[in-house]
Order: C-alpha cells, then sequence, then structure tokens
C-alpha cells in the first residue's frame, strides 16, 4: 500500500474552486467568485485559452 502525500491545504484549496465551479454558469461568474473567495497574490494577467488547455502559469506565494 502508499501513503496519500501532497499538502492538505492544497486539498482543501482545490476542493473549494471545484465547489465554486459546480455553482457558476459560466467562465465570468467563476473568476468573480474565485477572486472574492480567493484573491489572487498579484495582478498576474491569466491567458483564458492557456487556462482552459491548462497551461496557464499561476505563480506559488512567496512564503515568510
Amino acid at each position: 500500500m502508499t501513503r496519500d502525500y501532497g499538502h492538505p491545504a492544497l486539498k482543501e484549496h482545490l476542493s473549494n474552486v471545484i465547489f465554486l465551479m459546480r455553482g457558476c454558469l459560466d467562465f465570468d461568474d467563476f473568476k468573480m467568485l474565485l477572486d472574492k473567495a480567493a484573491p489572487k497574490y498579484d495582478d498576474m494577467p491569466i491567458d483564458e485559452e492557456e487556462l482552459r488547455l491548462g497551461t496557464a502559469y499561476l505563480p506559488l506565494p512567496e512564503r515568510e
């Protein structure tokens, strides 16, 4: 058997994002709700095509 590795906070965040996605009518609605629930760390523009393809680069937050 193998153990389930990973960061619990990341698993919780992804679960919350999926929860928000299920309640949205379109991508703009999803972006608005996600920005309220989990604001971005910076104002880096995200190419919607890259996001759709899963190739968008999302920076990690800086550690304190």
